[in-house]
C-alpha cells in the first residue's frame, strides 16, 4: 500500500503562530466562554450564542444566550466557525469589539478576552512517549519526519521560559 500524508496550515496562521513563539514563548489564543448553536440551512448569517459561560469574558462584557454575533473587530461572522477563526488569530487578554443582534436589534459592546485553558488529555491515555508516532501505519520517511517535529516541539516546550511555570 501507498501512504500519502499531507498537512496544510495557511501561511497567515503560521507566521503568527511563528511571531507568538517568538515573542512569548507561547501561543495564546482568545477565550470568550461562550457556547454556540450549530448552523442549519438557511440560518441568518451570524454566530448565536446558545450559552454563556458563568464568570467568562462574554458574561462579564454582557453577553447573553440567544445573542447572534455578527462581527469580532470588524471582520464580518457569517457562521461559527468564522467566531472560531477570529478568536484562533487574537491575543488573550486583548480588548475586541463586537458587533451583536439582540431581540432583532443592533448592538456593539468592547470584551476583554480570556486566556483559553489548556486541553487536559483523557484520564485514560497513557503518557506521550518521545516515540509515540511509531504505533501509527505510516511510511518510514512520513514516520521520521514526524518523529523529528516532535522532538523540535519539545524542545521548544523545555527551552520556554513560561513553560515550566505552566505545568507545574
Amino acid at each position: 500500500l501507498d501512504h500519502d500524508l499531507g498537512f496544510a496550515i495557511p501561511a497567515r496562521d503560521a507566521l503568527w503562530i511563528a511571531d507568538q513563539l517568538r515573542a512569548h514563548h507561547r501561543v495564546e489564543r482568545a477565550y470568550l466562554g461562550v457556547r454556540l448553536t450549530p448552523v442549519n440551512p438557511g440560518d441568518p448569517p451570524g454566530a448565536v450564542l446558545s450559552s454563556v459561560l458563568a464568570d467568562s469574558p462574554a458574561a462579564r462584557a454582557g453577553l447573553h444566550a440567544g445573542d447572534r454575533l455578527l462581527a469580532f473587530e470588524g471582520r464580518s461572522i457569517d457562521s461559527p466557525g468564522d467566531l472560531t477563526d477570529s478568536l484562533d488569530r487574537t491575543l488573550a487578554n486583548s480588548e475586541a469589539l463586537i458587533d451583536y443582534q439582540r431581540a432583532g436589534r443592533l448592538e456593539h459592546l468592547t470584551v476583554r478576552t480570556g486566556s483559553r485553558r489548556p486541553a487536559s488529555p483523557p484520564r485514560s491515555s497513557p503518557p506521550p512517549t518521545d516515540h509515540a508516532l511509531t504505533d501509527i501505519e505510516l511510511p518510514r520517511a512520513d514516520k521520521e519526519r514526524l518523529e523529528r517535529l516532535e522532538r523540535r516541539l519539545h524542545a521548544l516546550e523545555k527551552s520556554s521560559p513560561s513553560a515550566s511555570a505552566a505545568n507545574p
